[in-house]
């Protein structure tokens, strides 16, 4: 079982997601903003934060690079902390996000939720064999 954070203010999208990953057996939380996903970030720990790249609040890149720096400081310490994955359906959007945040997880929109476990699963897998 996985714990995501759903951030994105496409609200259809956003709940579709939360109901499938749900009926898979995941823990869910969502939230339409950044400033909200922070909050939430203090409050609760999470395998993963999806971020949709065109939230209209403009900060998704601040909050994927914020938690890419809390991974980078404190891995070792807390290997818990949450992958950033980073969603848009514009490709190139996906490019140019790689360039600003390097190590984020990216999937392209849609996806399924099962894409989305099997990115996180996969990502914490590679992060437990390269901490032994």
């Amino acid at each position: 079982m996985l714990s995501v954070l759903l951030v994105d203010d496409e609200a259809n999208f956003r709940r579709a997601l939360a109901i499938a990953m749900r009926l898979d057996g995941h823990l869910v939380f969502e939230t339409s903003n950044t400033a909200d996903a922070r909050a939430a970030l203090e409050r609760g720990a999470f395998d993963a934060v999806v971020i949709n790249l065109l939230l209209q609040d403009g900060d998704a890149l601040v909050l994927a690079g914020f938690l890419t720096g809390r991974i980078a400081e404190r891995l070792s310490a807390a290997p818990g902390l949450p992958f950033p994955v980073l969603c848009s359906p514009h490709p190139e959007a996906l490019r140019a996000a790689r360039k600003q945040v390097p190590t984020a997880l990216q999937l392209e929109r849609p996806f399924t939720a099962s894409a989305l476990t099997d990115l996180v699963r996969s990502a914490r897998h590679a992060a437990r064999l390269a901490l032994s």
